[in-house]
């Protein structure tokens, strides 16, 4: 009977949370789940579901495991290295269950990617199996997993294998160059080749050796990776044109591949945006991620580009007035 209460009460405690599936939040700069006690839970059971130790869970919320739990109470799950995951795979023994932040108003990709230990907005995309940067409100965005023991906790029930990122393309090998057969001697002397008249050499034209170009000129001004969906956009819709100060932001995208990113206010994500440096013209087409981060550093900012897209315009770091085109 023992072990039938402890049964009816695991599951019961999956049930409440598989209908939507664990759900995390940002509680004093760290990222939690919150979970509500349901009948007959205890110390030991939620902490064999969530892959912690009892005091690990308690400590999170300042409370003493000496106290029995209190249904409908409150706590707070710490996501830490032991139960989370946001890359790799499952040992042999575990299970990963996704993990989802439901986006809130104002939201973009680029600020949710940061919030959760800074995955990374492209690593959000991949785990929510998304083909564009578009989110809104309510949308379920998979931020990590929950790494569980299969024998041990009912959300193993829900495991998933976690997409892998795609790998860069082996490029072609080279074909070896052709071998000619050898020619055999022949028995029969060849007879003698009449004397050739003197031909005068014909200088060849002067080759002028190519320099090599740095990273950042891999591709002509004015262009990037998204140039031709900017093309696409322009032939529908009103044309805005907004003007203002830019600074940059660390990226590791565009410095071989051209794909530049800006975060702006009021642009849907998605978006190919122009962007012209208004003293000496350099032009860039950034796709937008989302909207600034309210934070005091963006403060009278228009935009912030990636500094792959700084580079490109030939601008250091710092604030610079920048034009921005986009069709509405």
């Amino acid at each position: 009977m023992r072990l039938l209460s402890l049964f009816l009460s695991v599951m019961t405690g999956f049930m409440s949370v598989a209908q939507t599936g664990p759900v995390a939040l940002i509680e004093d700069g760290k990222p939690v789940i919150r979970h509500k006690v349901i009948a007959k839970e205890n110390w030991y059971s939620v902490a064999r579901n969530f892959n912690l130790r009892p005091a690990e869970i308690a400590s999170a919320n300042a409370l003493g495991i000496e106290k029995p739990l209190n249904i409908g109470q409150s706590l707070d799950i710490p996501l830490t290295a032991d139960n989370f995951a946001q890359t790799g795979k499952p040992a042999g023994d575990e299970a990963f269950i996704p993990v989802y932040h439901v986006v809130q108003q104002g939201e973009g990709l680029y600020r949710i990617g940061q919030l959760y230990n800074k995955v990374g907005s492209e690593a959000v995309k991949r785990m929510s199996n998304m083909s564009s940067d578009a989110i809104r409100p309510g949308m379920r965005l998979v931020i990590g997993y929950l790494k569980v023991k299969k024998s041990q906790s009912a959300f193993a029930a829900k495991a998933v294998t976690p997409p892998v990122a795609a790998a860069e393309p082996t490029p072609p090998a080279k074909p070896a160059a052709p071998v000619s057969a050898p020619v055999s001697p022949s028995t029969t002397q060849a007879p003698p080749t009449p004397k050739a008249e003197p031909v005068k050499p014909v200088n060849p034209p002067a080759v002028t050796p190519v320099q090599p170009s740095a990273q950042t000129s891999a591709l002509p001004a004015g262009t990037g990776f998204f140039t031709g969906l900017f093309i696409e956009q322009a032939k529908v819709g009103q044309v805005v044109t907004v003007s203002g100060n830019g600074a940059s932001f660390k990226s590791t995208s565009g410095w071989n591949d051209g794909k530049y990113y800006v975060l702006m206010n009021g642009v849907e994500p998605g978006t190919v945006v122009k962007i012209t440096e208004a003293a000496g013209g350099a032009t860039v087409y950034a796709k937008v991620l989302g909207d600034l981060p309210p934070i005091r550093e963006n403060e009278g900012l228009q935009a912030r580009i990636s500094n792959a897209a700084m580079a490109k315009m030939g601008l250091p770091e710092g604030t610079h007035s920048l034009t921005f085109h986009w069709n509405k």
